[in-house]
């Protein structure tokens, strides 16, 4: 049975499923979605989007992980990833960075914030960064919530400015995650 993936990259089955034989450790790209509790929408609140931003970078620092890029959309979080050493583990990544701004978020607001896991894509030789960046960047203009990435200000990189990735992904084609792995 194939995991059945929404728009947004978040499941319907509470475990998506992971690449078997692969241990997820080294340097590989990934493109990863993770949504709010019951699809809330709350990450785009101004101290919720901060303490994301925050955790982010320090669980990137503590992984060896780079955010290349990121866009917190009202319910759900798209992120690319590039792991700086061959020791970097994503999953180890990603449960530290959900568990952070979870407990973050619970002391602060109270409750749950995230769904309990994510949908990961692990990218291929042939997946261009810019094309991948052009998809999470122009996620809000998709949705609707704006006409202009300019426009929407929950997205950014921790390794780029948000003028070098516009001169980056200007007028490249945007890459399409698949649905599943043959």
């Amino acid at each position: 049975m194939r995991h059945s993936v929404c728009q947004s990259g978040c499941g319907s089955m509470s475990h998506p499923p992971r690449l078997k034989n692969f241990s997820y450790t080294g340097q590989y790209r990934h493109f990863l979605t993770f949504c709010s509790e019951h699809r809330a929408p709350i990450l785009i609140k101004e101290p919720v989007f901060r303490l994301f931003c925050a955790q982010l970078r320090t669980c990137c620092d503590a992984h060896g992980m780079a955010a290349d890029a990121y866009c917190v959309m009202p319910d759900h979080v798209h992120l690319l990833t590039r792991a700086a050493s061959a020791t970097a583990k994503l999953q180890s990544f990603m449960k530290n960075l959900k568990q952070q701004t979870g407990w973050g978020f619970r002391k602060d607001f109270g409750g749950r914030l995230w769904q309990r896991d994510y949908y990961d894509h692990v990218l291929r030789e042939d997946d261009e960064d810019a094309a991948v960046i052009a998809y999470i960047v122009n996620n809000p203009l998709r949705a609707g919530l704006v006409k202009s990435p300019l426009d929407y200000p929950f997205w950014g990189s921790l390794t780029w400015t948000r003028e070098q990735i516009l001169d980056f992904i200007g007028g490249i084609r945007e890459w399409k995650p698949s649905r599943g792995r043959p």
